[in-house]
């Protein structure tokens, strides 16, 4: 986050914070200074930063690399956070990352250390399973 988007006023009253941009430590220390935070930074600018990055992975896709033409690929989870230019991918930031993907036509699953991009078109042709098949 870059600290331009931050603004910090001096209050009497209490603290006002985004609960998964600012440490505990930090809102105790707020709290006790009677100091209000407003973060500027917007839901916009956050959503800009995962629409950018599922725009890059689709192009990646598309890539020639590893060997490959193009095709389903693996990226480390350290490389997607400095792609979205943030320390951390909260589980928020993870669910809107697998949406803008899905609405480029492509899965992207966590695997926890790494995620994998594929294409929607993969899980088309998989067998369906039928109550027939279950018993």
């Amino acid at each position: 986050m870059n600290i331009s988007h931050v603004k910090v006023y001096p209050t009497t009253t209490r603290c006002v914070f985004l609960q998964r941009l600012i440490s505990p430590e930090i809102k105790k220390y707020f709290y006790r200074q009677k100091i209000i935070v407003v973060v500027s930074i917007g839901m916009e600018h956050n959503l800009n930063s995962i629409h950018v990055t599922a725009d890059r992975l689709a192009e990646l896709y598309s890539k020639p690399f590893g060997g490959k033409r193009n095709g389903r690929f693996r990226i480390a989870a350290k490389l997607v956070r400095r792609m979205t230019g943030r320390r951390r991918l909260y589980e928020d930031d993870v669910k809107d990352l697998v949406r803008a993907m899905l609405e480029r036509g492509y899965v992207l699953l966590d695997m926890d250390g790494y995620f994998v991009i594929m294409s929607v078109n993969t899980f088309v042709n998989y067998r369906r399973v039928n109550e027939e098949t279950l018993l």
